[in-house]
Parts: C-alpha cells; structure tokens; sequence
C-alpha cells in the first residue's frame, strides 16, 4: 500500500482532532507502509499533556481489521521492567511469560512481521532507585534494542521529550508542548510523600488500611513513595507484611521491590511471590483472582501467608487445597474412572498418580506402551500461576484437547501471529489441587468447569 492510499484511509479511523489530523496521517502512512523504505521505529514524542497516549490509543482503535496496519501487542510501559515488560509482550503473542531473553529467541525464530505499540516509555521502570530497574534505560537497552535489531519487528513508541531511543533513522512524530494542567497532574502523583498517599486511603474500624477502597493513585505510587521514605524502611516492610496490600497494591512495583534482596520480608513472601508474578502481573487478574494465585503458591511454602490470603482466597470461584511445589512435572490430566485421581508426566514421560484430594502419591504407572494416542487421555499443559518457573502452584485444571496430528484445531502455519493456547511445553509445572468455590466440585467437574485461557 503506498502512503497516499494509507492517508485515504484515515477517514476509516474514529475521529481526531483538526491539530493532531497531521500527526494522525504520518503515524498511518508510516504503519501501513508495506514497501521496507520507512523506518521501522517510529517515535512519538512531546511535553506531558500534548497528546501522545492519546494518539496511539487513536491508532489502535482504528487498525482493529486493517490487514495492512495490523498491531499485534500493545505493552504500557508505565512502571514496568526489562522482566514485566517482557512478561506482558510475551502473553499477548502467546508465548507465555518468558523472560527478556527467551522473549528474544522467540520473537527471532517467529520471523512473521511484528508491530508493537509501546505507550509510555519515559515512565518505565520500578524499584528501589538505585537499581538498574529503576531507570527507563534499562528495559531499552536489555528488550527493546535486540528487539528492533531483527529485521521483521516494527514498533511505535512514545518517549515523551527525552532521548530513551536514537532519533536517527527513525521516524519522528513530535507533537510539541502539551497542557500544564495534565503535567502537573500526573507528576504531582508520582511525587507524593508516603504520608500523603497513605492519608488517601480509608481505614477499617480497626485502624488497618482498606486497600479495597484504596484510589488508583495510591495503589500504583504508594510502594515507591515508601521506598523514598527516610525512615529506614519502615514504611515498606509495613506494606510488605500487609496481605490487604500484596493483594490490590501494584503487582509490577512489588515484583520489582522484592527482587532486591537487601529488603527484608516476612517469611517466604520473597519465594512465593517469585513464583506466582508472571500471572499477578497480568492486565485481566482482578483482585479475587490474585488473592487465589497468590494463596495458591503460598500453600506449602509459607503457611502463614497461606492462612493470612486464604479468606481473600475463597471469594473467589476456586482456591488452592493442596499444592506441591516440590514436584516438577510436565502435564497433568483427571485419570478416567470413578476413582479421585490425577495422572501426571514427567519431562521425561514417566506417569505417576495422586490422590486429587490430598496430594499424596497413589503410585507410579510407569511409561504407557507406544499405542495410537487417544483425544480423551492425552494429558495436556496446565495453566499455571507461573509457567515459567521450575516449580510453580497449577491455576486450573487442564481441558482435554485433541491429541497432536488429529484434524481438530487449526494449522499454526495459517494463524498469523494468534495467541497460542498452551504454556511452552519446556517449562516444567508443579502439581495443585483446585477447590471450586461456589460447588466445592470435584476434581473432574473443576476439569469441565474452567474458564478459557
């Protein structure tokens, strides 16, 4: 498509502002440019306020069913890191959450053409100040440069007015000052003491916090507000052994603030959290469901914190009754029959039985002899709180699929970039059991009750 016919296309769009008509044409005519003879980055850049957000959310509004300015993922930097970031990429063009590194080798082996959206860039990165997490430069240099090194990924970033990315051979949308007002606001927020972030928040008749009617400002600030806080980390080892907080606080600053290990915190939170924040760190995990992932890799490893988050936990539609942290398995499936058990695969083939109830092993089965495989026994990859750790507590049970080579289900080959419906089959899980809340159902109606990835 050449510019000119990308520019006729703009009347397709929503509408915009007669101002940003200009800007608007130029990020279109840059998207749908399919010869090569653009640039692949396109910057969009300007002051606080002057509308840079606003014209990416423009954008991809309107390329919704446009073949030719197709946006395959869209990652809001604010508060992210290298990790989260990569993280949040990697599930939207389902991968899973991978880490920047395995996220590269993906990307680079998947040679179909990409375009990424990336608001907010300026304002990434989180933790304690000190650390190399803390600074926008970071995630740059560690994803989005070996990112846009291979030659079939595209991106639109915004940088606000700093020089994040070189603006030399990248093609430039500068929308210039912005409106005082919006600045402000934004930057008064980031910059509020842990005092005045703490006094925005309701309080039960206990004294305690409500993070559940904590404002959005105080969720998102507060844990980098104790941070700054001089009162020799008061402040954050009180949020930190809050279960109210772990909760609803922001899950990307937690990641980032328990990844340094000088902080000291209660029990095994460091390790369960570990284990659990490539699920907590997902845009769709309401409240309830983190609270049930998080007691789900509490359980068996941090009894305290299990029993803290556990009447959290059950308000949601499941919760965790058991988990096994310690078994490192491959895929997991109801066993057929009456009896209540599950049958798990190890990497290397080898099936073991447990008891759905309880966890306890109920025998090995050894290796099944070779036969032609069948759709209602094939075991299949379980959603986990976290399908790239070693060890990690299950979300749900799995569904049957139709086993490989069946006609069933669609080629990859005539996809395009879709997201993929099974974690990545090198990633070892550990084995949980699921207690439906509302039925307390059994092993095999949680099976048929899960909702979709």
């Amino acid at each position: 498509m050449t510019v000119g016919a990308a520019v006729a296309d703009i009347a397709s769009w929503p509408p915009l502002d007669d101002e940003k008509q200009a800007p608007g044409r130029q990020l279109l005519g840059w998207a749908a440019d399919g010869s090569g003879s653009r640039p692949r980055l396109c910057l969009v850049r300007g002051a606080e306020g002057s509308g840079k957000s606003h014209l990416l959310a423009w954008f991809l509004a309107g390329s919704t069913g446009q073949p030719t300015t197709a946006v395959h993922a869209t990652v809001l930097a604010d508060g992210l890191t290298a990790e989260t970031f990569a993280w949040e990429l990697g599930r939207q063009l389902g991968y899973g959450s991978l880490s920047p590194a395995r996220l590269l080798d993906r990307v680079n082996l998947d040679e179909r053409p990409l375009l990424i959206l990336v608001p907010d860039l300026h304002r990434s990165g989180a933790g304690p100040a000190d650390l190399p997490a803390a600074a926008p430069a970071t995630l740059v240099a560690d994803l989005l440069e070996p990112l846009l090194g291979l030659p079939h990924v595209r991106a639109a970033v915004e940088i606000g007015d700093c020089g994040l990315l070189p603006a030399e051979g990248a093609e430039i949308i500068d929308l210039g000052g912005g409106r005082t007002a919006a600045s402000g606001n934004h930057e008064n927020a980031g910059k509020s003491s842990f005092a005045e972030l703490v006094a925005t928040v309701a309080h039960t008749p206990e004294g305690r916090p409500d993070w559940s009617q904590a404002p959005a400002p105080a969720l998102r600030n507060i844990l980098g507000a104790a941070l700054r806080a001089d009162d020799e980390g008061g402040a954050v080892r009180g949020l930190l052994a809050d279960p109210g907080f772990l909760v609803h606080g922001s899950a990307t600053a937690l990641t980032a603030t328990l990844a340094d290990e000088r902080i000291p915190v209660p029990g095994q939170l460091r390790q369960v959290w570990k284990r659990a924040a490539p699920e907590l760190t997902a845009h769709h995990v309401d409240s309830a469901e983190r609270a049930a992932l998080l007691h789900a890799a509490a359980v068996g490893t941090d009894a305290a914190l299990a029993e803290f988050l556990r009447p959290l936990a059950q308000r949601h539609w499941w919760s965790a009754v058991w988990a096994r942290p310690d078994l490192a398995i491959a895929a997991l499936a109801p066993a057929p029959g009456d009896e209540r058990r599950l049958l798990t695969a190890d990497v290397t083939g080898r099936i073991r039985t447990y008891d759905t109830d309880t966890g306890a092993a109920a025998g090995a089965t050894g290796s099944p002899p070779p036969r032609a495989p069948s759709p209602s026994l094939h075991a299949t990859p379980t959603r986990c709180c976290c399908s790239t750790r070693p060890v990690c507590c299950c979300r749900s049970y799995p569904r049957t699929i139709p086993s490989p080579g069946s006609r069933s289900g669609t080629s990859p080959s005539t996809t395009g970039r879709q997201p993929s419906a099974t974690t990545d089959p090198r990633s070892p899980h550990s084995a949980a059991a699921v207690r439906t809340a509302r039925t307390r159902s059994s092993a095999t109606e949680a099976a048929t009750s899960t909702r979709g990835p």
